[in-house]
């Protein structure tokens, strides 16, 4: 009798349930969030890639190639969950020591610490460099 009475109290309340709803998660929301999302992608991505293109072409314009002096190879945290393989060197202009990094690709790259690389720099603003690999070829070419 009293399991009887157990389960009666037991389907009154699951009948009485209804599923919960997830707060915020609806048509109006999808779109809130990718409004959101393309604002982020605006305002952060595109400066950075005009940035890198305007570095890019005044080194190209004003570019002074050196050899450039290797004293790290490693794996930088890139965001929230990736990591970058970078290259990380040195180079001397008029006599004033200048620290840059480029993209290691550890899989295909056969270099070390104190090997020497090319690197590009600007003459007007040396501490402005780029590997001459990452300055001339295409990201799909690397």
């Amino acid at each position: 009798m009293e399991s009887r009475m157990h389960l009666k109290c037991i389907e009154k309340s699951v009948k009485n349930t209804e599923p919960p709803q997830l707060i915020g998660i609806g048509e109006n929301m999808a779109m809130k969030d990718i409004k959101v999302l393309i604002v982020i992608l605006v305002l952060g991505i595109v400066p950075t890639l005009i940035y890198n293109g305007y570095k890019g072409n005044l080194l190209k314009k004003n570019g002074e190639y050196t050899n450039a002096v290797i004293y790290q190879l490693a794996n930088v945290k890139s965001g929230k969950y990736g990591s970058r393989a970078v290259i990380r060197y040195t180079y001397i202009v008029d006599d004033v020591e200048y620290k840059g990094w480029g993209i290691w690709y550890p899989y295909s790259d056969t270099l070390s610490i104190g090997d020497s690389i090319i690197i590009v720099y600007n003459k007007k603003k040396p501490s402005h460099d780029k590997t001459k690999r990452d300055l001339e070829l295409p990201v799909w070419e690397r």
